[in-house]
């Protein structure tokens, strides 16, 4: 296996847990359920892949930064359960912090040349054009302050961009898969549960119907489909500076086709969406030749 399977790996099961993502926080009142039960799942799942892996090893700086994904993770179901669409606007921004973070601590800055500068920012200009297109079709936006979406979104992405990071610096380091995965959903399930505790400890509870359990746990498959695939990248060479544009170009794109042919949210596909289309894969193609 090469570092582009399992980036194609990561991104499908990240763009599908992005949608799931968005069924389960619209059903929710609490989204604290929705972490608790997702990370619930993950648990025996990374359990028995360290297990049988014998990679049942215990890092507790691990634990503590799965305890910040699962705050991340909260600000996501949140910020998602207001709209997705303009969510996704915001994923350039957590891309653009993990390659900065690392040109200044993974010494990728000499890979870097006008060719893939030119591929990246096309990417997140093409990510730009998709968002935009995408936000003017959604319909049935909850009208909840701007404010706090948006503290919401820029928390979620300031968080996930350290924490990718942070996945690229283990990979280098030698950490194996089944620690890290083991560490990471460990540590979130752990923070999920002080969030639903902080979130309903003075209040009566939504039930959770049997749908978006499902959903959830579903949800779990794809969410640890997308780390393993993510960190595999990473173990097989893949550079942060390909791996993350290639990643969010599809993030962005894929949500923009499933609303405009599996939800009916547009009539047809409009010149902007083409362009960033075009945009997207021109910078696709020099990010590749790299």
């Amino acid at each position: 296996m090469n570092w582009q399977i399992a980036l194609s790996i990561a991104i499908f099961a990240n763009t599908a847990s992005i949608i799931l993502i968005t069924l389960a926080a619209k059903k929710l009142r609490e989204k604290s359920w929705g972490i608790f039960f997702q990370y619930l799942f993950c648990v025996p799942l990374v359990f028995l892949y360290a297990f049988y892996s014998k990679e049942l090893i215990f890092k507790p700086l691990i634990f503590l930064l799965g305890f910040f994904v699962a705050l991340g993770a909260y600000f996501q179901w949140k910020a998602q359960g207001i709209s997705q669409s303009k969510t996704v606007l915001f994923i350039p921004v957590m891309n653009i912090i993990t390659l900065a973070l690392a040109m200044a601590f993974l010494e990728e800055a000499d890979s870097w040349n006008l060719k893939l500068v030119s591929g990246i920012s096309l990417c997140f200009f093409a990510m730009y054009l998709l968002g935009r297109s995408y936000n003017k079709k959604e319909n049935g936006i909850s009208k909840v302050s701007n404010k706090v979406w948006l503290f919401f979104t820029l928390s979620a992405v300031a968080i996930f961009g350290v924490a990718q990071f942070l996945l690229k610096y283990f990979t280098q380091n030698g950490l194996p898969r089944g620690a890290f995965l083991l560490g990471w959903y460990g540590g979130a399930f752990l923070g999920s549960i002080l969030i639903l505790w902080f979130e309903t400890r003075f209040k009566k509870s939504d039930s959770l119907s049997k749908t978006t359990i499902l959903i959830t746990l579903l949800l779990s498959l794809f969410i640890v489909g997308n780390i393993l695939g993510q960190y595999l990248s990473y173990q097989l060479g893949g550079k942060v500076s390909l791996v993350v544009p290639l990643q969010g170009l599809i993030t962005v794109a894929i949500p923009l086709v499933v609303g405009l042919f599996l939800f009916k949210e547009g009539k047809g596909v409009s010149k902007l969406e083409i362009v960033g289309f075009l945009t997207g894969g021109l910078g696709a193609v020099l990010i590749l030749l790299n």
